[in-house]
């Protein structure tokens, strides 16, 4: 018998991530810039789905803290992003 994988939902603010280096983390607390990276990076497979949907469904307030980020460093920011 085949392993039939379900598409996974939108992750929402109280969900942990699931993985990577903010393991357990809930996604509300998860940096900004790691979600950016993550956007970047990172391709939509099954398995990503869930947080690349809840960096797009979160993409104003990100996009807000990493220019709040980007005051502080001083850093540019990446203004073309990849779509999800």
């Amino acid at each position: 018998m085949q392993n039939t994988r379900h598409v996974m939902a939108n992750l929402k603010d109280d969900d942990k991530m699931p993985f990577g280096k903010y393991k357990s983390t809930s996604m509300a607390n998860v940096p900004a810039s790691y979600l950016d990276w993550i956007r970047r990076t990172w391709t939509l497979t099954p398995h990503t789905q869930g947080i690349l949907g809840y960096i797009q469904d979160h993409r104003q307030a990100i996009e807000a803290e990493l220019k709040k980020e980007t005051t502080k460093t001083g850093a540019l920011l990446n203004t073309n992003p990849k779509t999800i």
